[in-house]
């Protein structure tokens, strides 16, 4: 007996072990790198093996392409792991704020929260003006927008801003399609800002950055805790809003024993690709279907939302999904099963549509055979 419990505990033990060892691993793989998660990544600064016998919080200097994404993926390169990394920006000169009273969070300077604007119910181009000042005149001559995730580029743009000499809206960048999310126009000096745009899909929008020629260059670097004999990969210039998770954050803010490191190589990201969602060849900022699959874009409406991501008869199902396309039916109701719903399904295409006499008289032949065999067994009975 002493035997068996002893061979039942070994049993026990050896099974939690591997249990254990297993989740260890698992946790362990839940913080390695994926590779796709570093594709929207355009450069990537080398940081190689530092001089030092503990953690130190190490500072790269980064200069970012667009400075509304600031995002940062730092990553360990003996494990493949992120690394938790904070951007630090330093200037000497008073920061322009700028307010928007009905879309406030688009120059919040918060790259978690947005505005969306959604798509005309009628089928039409959506419309929207963004009104957006800033507390003190500034020169500048572009601005950038970081929009979400799975989000195409508006069909139009439109900038004015109000000149006080005249009293009155002044063009800036004329009524023109958006190809890019950056658009440059002639350096102006103002305060007040419209944008106007037209979209045919829904819209969000995480930011909305003006690029200042008056102001004094803005440094950025990178911090994040290093430790001896690592290397560091720090991925950075995101075509899209990339949030990546990691473990807890050091303090990352002090000044306090920084170490600067200012000899690292900057090199394109090899495995970079633009956005595009669907994987259909085309990047999500033309793409007239960002979430569905539509290679050869068509559009025969010319809406600029393609056919594939379209409802023609606004029935509440998009037009791949759709049992009648053109005919409005919610409920897809399919009654012979042929895959064209009842309100678009020709008669003479249904056999029992085109044979009306035939339902009744296989239900009264079923029910002379019934009634005979019930006569037959009665009669055996007798």
């Amino acid at each position: 007996m002493n035997k068996i419990f002893l061979g039942f505990l070994l049993i026990f033990f050896s099974f939690s072990s591997l249990v254990l060892a297993e989740n260890k691993k698992s946790d362990v793989n839940d913080k390695k790198v994926e590779e796709n998660s570093l594709e929207s990544f355009q450069s990537v600064i080398s940081v190689s093996k530092q001089n030092i016998k503990v953690p130190t919080v190490v500072e790269v200097p980064i200069n970012f392409e667009k400075e509304i994404l600031n995002s940062v993926a730092t990553v360990d390169d003996s494990d493949n792991s992120f690394v938790p990394s904070l951007v630090i920006s330093k200037s000497e000169v008073k920061k322009v704020n700028f307010k928007s009273k009905y879309d406030s969070q688009l120059v919040d300077e918060n790259k978690d929260t947005f505005e969306e604007y959604s798509v005309s119910d009628d089928g039409q181009i959506s419309k929207v003006s963004i009104n957006i000042s800033a507390d003190k005149n500034v020169s500048t001559f572009s601005l950038t927008f970081n929009f979400d995730k799975y989000v195409a580029l508006p069909k139009t743009i439109k900038i004015s801003i109000y000149d006080k000499e005249s009293q009155a809206e002044k063009i800036i960048f004329a009524k023109s399609p958006m190809k890019s999310s950056t658009i440059n126009f002639p350096k102006v000096f103002a305060k007040d800002f419209k944008i106007e745009l037209e979209y045919s899909q829904p819209l969000r929008i995480r930011e909305i950055s003006f690029n200042p020629t008056d102001l004094q260059q803005v440094n950025k670097s990178v911090r994040f805790l290093a430790y001896s004999e690592k290397s560091y990969s720090i991925y950075y210039n995101a075509d899209i809003y990339t949030k990546v998770e990691t473990g807890e954050m050091p303090n990352l803010r002090s000044n306090k024993d920084i170490l600067k490191i200012n000899n690292v190589t900057i090199n394109l990201n090899s495995i970079y690709k633009k956005a595009d969602s669907d994987e259909d060849g085309i990047s999500d900022e033309i793409d007239n279907c960002v979430l569905i699959a539509n290679e050869n874009q068509k559009d025969i409406d010319g809406n600029d939302r393609g056919d594939a991501c379209d409802d023609f008869d606004r029935d509440g199902v998009l037009n791949p999904d759709d049992n009648c396309p053109n005919n409005p039916n919610r409920y897809q109701k399919d009654e012979d099963v042929d895959g064209i719903g009842d309100v678009c399904d020709e008669e003479e295409n249904r056999f029992f549509a085109r044979h009306s006499w035939l339902p009744m008289t296989l239900i009264i032949f079923v029910g002379a055979i019934i009634v005979g065999l019930f006569l037959l067994t009665f009669k055996k009975e007798e």
